[in-house]
């Protein structure tokens, strides 16, 4: 978001965006600068770990599924701290289907790649045995739009 927009767009976002760009409004830049120094370490912690591993796999989210038009079911942070370590390093990273829970909902797996390695988990997702085939979830578990 350009310097000249905010806040005047603040009613296209969603709340959880507006509330964390109002929450740095006020910033000090030396806690700005603190917060992109550990952001640093983050991404060099993470090159060092992929030296080892070709890709990283963990859940897409934390929780089950939930109603996309219901707010109350659970934050986005709360959901998907999984995503936050490949969007902080600006790492390659796909969300492929990986099966349904109990309810018949849909359950992902995250595949972060090295940076710049785009192709890396784009490959592993299109490589995933074609034999587990992901049952779609029941008409009444699907949020009405």
């Amino acid at each position: 978001i350009d310097e000249d927009e905010w806040p005047a767009c603040a009613d296209l976002l969603e709340r959880d965006t507006v509330e964390r760009l109002r929450s740095t409004e006020a910033l000090p830049l030396p806690r700005w600068v603190r917060g992109a120094k550990r952001r640093t370490r983050v991404v060099e912690e993470l090159a060092a770990v992929m030296r080892d591993v070709d890709l990283v796999l963990c859940p897409t989210t934390a929780l089950p599924a939930f109603e996309a038009d219901d707010p109350t079911s659970a934050t986005e942070l709360a959901a998907t701290p999984y995503t936050f370590l490949a969007n902080l390093t600006g790492s390659p990273a796909v969300s492929v289907p990986a099966g349904v829970t109990a309810g018949g909902l849909p359950v992902g797996l995250q595949i972060i790649g090295r940076q710049h390695a785009d192709d890396a988990e784009d490959r592993a997702g299109d490589e995933r045995p074609q034999h587990h085939a992901v049952r779609e979830p029941p008409e009444d578990a699907v949020a009405k739009r």
